[in-house]
């Protein structure tokens, strides 16, 4: 891993924490620490995803499943299902999950 996300979700005021929390399908309620805790289970849930794809081949993945892959990862889903099928691929094989505060 190129990058330590857990380290960095540690430096993330509250702020932005519920917006990353947003952008990835979570309700932002609850404490800062409590936010930190669904990010970083959401983040291993697409890692532990990534590896199955990686294994089964994204070809193996239906259209619903790859919508599916395709928005938990902020990506565009209503592309046509070979494009979707590469951009999954595409991310699945390149991806590290990179997390830092900007100013």
């Amino acid at each position: 891993m190129l990058f330590n996300y857990d380290l960095a979700l540690d430096y993330i005021s509250r702020a932005r924490l519920a917006n990353m929390c947003m952008f990835m399908g979570i309700r932002p309620f609850g404490t800062s620490s409590y936010l930190r805790f669904k990010l970083r289970r959401r983040l291993q849930n697409i890692r532990k995803d990534d590896r199955m794809i990686r294994e089964e081949g994204v070809h193996t993945l239906t259209e619903e499943e790859l919508s599916a892959a395709c928005r938990a990862r902020g990506m565009l889903w209503v592309l046509s299902l070979e494009e979707m099928r590469q951009q999954v691929l595409t991310f699945t094989t390149h991806s590290r999950v990179i997390v830092c505060e900007c100013n």
